[in-house]
C-alpha cells in the first residue's frame, strides 16, 4: 500500500517570520494543489499541514538555523502518519521501540551552509540549534526463524532529507510499532531515493 506524506514547507509553517510577515498569495495554494494532484490520481495522502500547525502553536517544530523539521516536527509527522495507518486498517507486525536523548549540543544547519556563513566566525552567524540527538532502538526480540530465514521488514520510507532528519525514522518506527526500512536520500529529492 502506498502512502504519500506531503510535509509542508517552513514559511508555509511560520509565515509571520517572513519579511512580509505573510505567506506570498503566489505560492498559497501550492501545497493543497499538490495533495489534490496526488489524491485525483489515486495516491493515499497523508496532509501533515494541519498536525505540523497545531504543533507549532505550542513549540518549535523546525530548525532555527535549516529548512528541516526539528525532533519535535519529525515526532509529529510520524504520529500523523501512522494514525493514517492505523484509519485504513493497514496491519503490521508488532515491534516495540524506544526513543532516548543524549546530552545537548549544537546542531549546525543548511540555512548557515546556504548564505554561505559556514566558515564565518561565530559572532557573524545566527546562532545554533541546540539539540539532545534522540536515538530510537528496537527494544522487542523478532521471531527466531532457521539459519538463513529472513525478518521482513514490512515499511519502506522512501523520502528526501526530511526522513533523515530530527530522528523521523526512529519516530515512525515507534509510531507505527513497526520496522521501517529508510532509503531516503540526503540531498536527492524523493525521485532520486525512489529510483
Amino acid at each position: 500500500h502506498l502512502m504519500v506524506a506531503v510535509v509542508p514547507d517552513k514559511a508555509r509553517i511560520y509565515p509571520q517570520r517572513l519579511a512580509a510577515g505573510a505567506y506570498p498569495d503566489y505560492l498559497a495554494a501550492r501545497y493543497g494543489d499538490a495533495l489534490g494532484a496526488l489524491r485525483t490520481r489515486g495516491v493515499d495522502v497523508v496532509d501533515l499541514l494541519a498536525p505540523l500547525q497545531r504543533g507549532a502553536a505550542g513549540a518549535q517544530v523546525y530548525y532555527s538555523s535549516d529548512t528541516h523539521w526539528n525532533q519535535n516536527g519529525a515526532r509529529i509527522a510520524a504520529e500523523a502518519i501512522a494514525r493514517a495507518v492505523q484509519e485504513r486498517r493497514l496491519t503490521l507486525a508488532p515491534t516495540t521501540f524506544s526513543t532516548s536523548s543524549g546530552a545537548a549540543a549544537e546542531r549546525p544547519g543548511d540555512l548557515i551552509r546556504l548564505m554561505g556563513l559556514e566558515h564565518a566566525p561565530a559572532w557573524l552567524r545566527p546562532p545554533a540549534d541546540l539539540e539532545a540527538p534522540a536515538v530510537t532502538r528496537q527494544t522487542s526480540v523478532d521471531a527466531q526463524g532457521g539459519l538463513f530465514d529472513s525478518v521482513a521488514v514490512p515499511v519502506v520510507l522512501t523520502g528526501t532529507s526530511f526522513s533523515m532528519r530530527g530522528n523521523f525514522h526512529g519516530y515512525l518506527q515507534q509510531a507505527l510499532s513497526a520496522k521501517v526500512l529508510n532509503t531516503a536520500k540526503d540531498g536527492g529529492g524523493f525521485l532520486q531515493a525512489a529510483e
